[in-house]
């Protein structure tokens, strides 16, 4: 009879780091006997692959879930990060493109209007009409440049390092990375 199985939520923090193999065994059965909500704060990846069906996790100000084990988050996690990158990318690449052909339709434009003022006005009609198509043309390719949904730079998380250095002086020399 698990000592765990009649609690409604178990809150454990770093559970297995002064335990021995029997001990972390132990646990782990009893956590998954329990019907217990269990929020795990550790580091220890094979006592998470064994214990978690579901994790949610908190990141910037969103609670993302994933149903599985913790291999598969983190695999779940880099697909993400590469899918987002690559949306972003393309994103950033077809805003460029817009902006690019707006300015040459602008460009356009503008010398069509200088080239047909200086000649005769019995022409400019026909220009006046290619300039402002060209005109138009350049403000539908702005609306469209405005509606772009924004994809957010995906972030790459780097794990914490932090590099302690002493001397045999009193003071501390602290870098983190």
């Amino acid at each position: 009879d698990s000592v765990l199985k009649w609690w409604d939520l178990i809150l454990l923090d770093e559970p297995t780091n002064d335990l021995d193999r029997e001990s972390i065994q132990w646990l782990t059965e009893a956590l998954k006997e329990s019907l217990a909500a269990c929020l795990i704060i550790s580091h220890d990846k094979e006592f998470l692959n064994n214990i978690v069906t579901n994790i949610y996790e908190i990141e910037w100000w969103e609670i993302n879930s994933y149903t599985w084990n913790y291999d598969f988050y983190e695999q779940q996690k880099m697909n993400a990060y590469s899918r987002n990158k690559e949306l972003y990318e393309r994103q950033q690449e077809e805003e460029k493109r817009i902006k690019q052909q707006t300015m040459e339709l602008k460009q356009k434009a503008r010398s069509i209007w200088r080239i047909w003022n200086t000649r005769d006005n019995d022409k400019w009609d026909g220009a006046a009409k290619v300039e402002k198509k060209l005109a138009q043309r350049a403000k539908a390719l702005e609306w469209r440049l405005e509606r772009i949904e924004k994809i957010e730079k995906p972030v790459a998380h780097k794990p914490l390092q932090i590099n302690i250095e002493a001397s045999n002086e009193p003071e501390w020399n602290i870098q983190i990375d």
